[in-house]
């Protein structure tokens, strides 16, 4: 998966949105292949950070010619989500644009009725790492396994489920 980030929209193209020209129209950003991976945005605009497929971007560029432009950036964290619950994870290289190191994350300052939600993450340098890899479907999974994919994000997230 790559984390793409919008940096320009000609404002009145084909496939802005008729009623906002600065952003783009949701059927256009679906069929234009935006939306794959971050279907809960109605309108994108020019900041919004997208999830997709590393082998479409080229296929992406190529439908937003002349309508949209974006960067490709390379989030820092990765959640992992175990059924219910939530495990940070920091990037510590990227091997390859589908192959990435993560090393674990430190929790601490727990919120919540039950302590389900944290406040403060914190790195451990000398904490092992481990390599994930990108499958055809999009996920990043570790080798050997098909569950419980690690997805990229902008900043880590921990929640642990009280019911179990």
């Amino acid at each position: 998966m790559a984390f793409i980030r919008i940096t320009a929209i000609t404002p009145g193209a084909k496939g802005t949105c008729k009623y906002d020209r600065t952003c783009l129209d949701m059927d256009f950003a679906r069929e234009s292949g935006l939306l794959k991976y971050s279907y809960w945005l109605h309108h994108v605009k020019v900041g919004d950070t997208l999830i997709v497929p590393y082998k479409m971007i080229d296929e992406i560029r190529e439908n937003g010619k002349g309508v949209f432009e974006f960067k490709l950036e390379h989030p820092k964290y990765a959640n992992q989500t175990l059924y219910s619950d939530t495990n940070p994870y920091e990037v510590v290289e990227w091997k390859s644009e589908t192959c990435v190191v993560l090393r674990p994350m430190d929790t601490a300052d727990y919120t919540g009725p039950m302590g389900e939600h944290c406040d403060t993450y914190i790195s451990r340098p000398d904490w092992p790492t481990f390599t994930v890899r990108e499958h055809k479907n999009g996920g990043l999974y570790e080798a050997g396994t098909n569950c419980c994919p690690y997805i990229l994000a902008e900043k880590p997230y921990y929640r642990r489920d009280p019911s179990f």
